[in-house]
């Protein structure tokens, strides 16, 4: 919790004065204040009053309906309607909404809480070497109505090893919010990975080409956290190598093994440490096992 700073002697909510500051007069019957240190009181509106001196916001102002959250009183119309879009109330009386900051949007009216603000921007071409895809507004729910698409394309020589520690998407949605990893755009090619349902065990694989085109898309119904991805491209010569690594059911056998996939978020790069030191440590025992034998 934070608690604004008040400069010794302000006049309190409730309250006003010529300068602000103490002696201070209660705000008369039909007026109220918010704020420290004001020098007036703001109307309650035409026709509308308060039951007592000294009011603190526009709940204490009498009107014919008391607005419940993610509503606000319109004095125009003398009735309570929706925040409008972009815009939120998470307290109930009020007369205004607060507006959604930067360029966040809400999915819809009636919004209650900043939380209902979500940034759309996804997509585009991303790193040549590492990096991650984000559902728009991660780790917060995505938005309604949004398709994003991604470009990774590497370096002449380089292909793509994609980890996915795990996916959200609604419960009972219908296939609504979908994932797709393929070679391009059209829906002819190459198809990689494809997904509209929620995933709770790690997979790591391989792009089929060394281009990958991601397309993420979701309906005007529920919502869900969506997912965050990491990735990484490495030198093709290792191509065997890898293929062999991420097709070993062992990699994904143990919660020790799944623990580290999951927490690849944070630095994707250790990706290929983790896998490969893993695939070595198995295959050097296996080695020594096989050469005891003979």
């Amino acid at each position: 919790l934070s608690f604004p700073i008040v400069p010794e002697g302000q006049c309190a909510p409730g309250q006003y004065s010529q300068d602000g500051f103490r002696p201070c007069q209660q705000c008369p019957v039909g007026k109220y204040q918010r704020d420290y240190g004001r020098t007036r009181c703001t109307p309650c509106g035409r026709g509308i009053t308060t039951r007592k001196t000294g009011a603190t916001g526009f709940h204490e102002c009498v009107v014919k309906e008391h607005c419940r959250v993610g509503h606000y009183y319109n004095k125009s119309w003398r009735r309570c309607v929706p925040c409008t879009k972009n815009s939120y109330q998470p307290k109930s009386g009020e007369n205004f909404c607060f507006a959604c900051p930067g360029h966040t949007q809400t999915d819809g009216e009636g919004s209650t809480n900043s939380s209902d603000c979500k940034d759309h921007k996804c997509g585009g071409y991303i790193g040549l070497h590492q990096g991650f895809i984000q559902s728009p507004n991660w780790p917060g729910e995505y938005p309604a109505n949004v398709e994003c698409t991604w470009t990774i394309k590497p370096a002449k020589g380089r292909r793509v090893l994609i980890v996915i520690p795990e996916i959200f998407f609604p419960v009972q949605d219908g296939c609504g919010d979908s994932l797709v990893m393929r070679k391009s755009a059209s829906s002819y090619s190459t198809t990689t990975y494809e997904k509209c349902k929620s995933v709770t065990s790690p997979i790591a694989f391989t792009s089929r080409s060394r281009k990958l085109w991601i397309r993420f898309k979701t309906d005007g119904s529920k919502s869900a956290r969506g997912f965050s991805i990491p990735y990484v491209t490495y030198n093709e010569e290792y191509q065997e190598l890898i293929e062999n690594i991420v097709r070993d059911g062992r990699l994904y056998s143990s919660y020790k093994h799944k623990k580290v996939l999951k927490e690849l978020y944070s630095r994707p790069s250790r990706t290929m440490f983790s896998i490969n030191s893993w695939y070595s440590s198995v295959h050097k025992h296996k080695h020594s096992v096989n050469k005891h034998s003979s």
